[in-house]
């Protein structure tokens, strides 16, 4: 059992990603940069400095809203952890079928794969 409680704000530039472990409760907080390698190296300084040898799990993935510097990371991410819980903001359906139809940077499809997964 891990007592030890660690937060931490990942430099990202414009964006947002920050790691929370609070005794065994692991939480992220966005994934995403204005920079595709910064996110590339938070993701790997996150599995190697806070998770070492140990099968890597977040226990809860927050997404705050759908600007790709706030979640352009999250493929990534699931990619090299497993993720017990993702929370995302309420969006009436309306508002989706708008947002699928003016955008085309990758927000659509990372908010499509979270409603067709589940």
């Amino acid at each position: 059992m891990r007592n030890d409680n660690v937060r931490v704000f990942f430099p990202v530039g414009m964006g947002g990603f920050s790691f929370e472990r609070m005794d065994e409760t692991t939480v992220v907080y966005d994934c995403g940069s204005s920079s595709e390698k910064v996110i590339k190296e938070n993701i790997l300084s996150l599995k190697n400095e806070f998770f070492g040898v140990e099968k890597p799990i977040i226990d809860h993935l927050f997404i705050s809203h759908f600007d790709s510097d706030h979640c352009n990371g999250v493929e990534q991410l699931l990619a090299s952890f497993d993720v017990n819980e993702i929370h995302l903001p309420y969006i009436k359906y309306k508002y989706r079928a708008v947002l699928n139809m003016m955008t085309d940077n990758g927000v659509t499809n990372l908010f499509n794969m979270f409603v067709q997964s589940g």
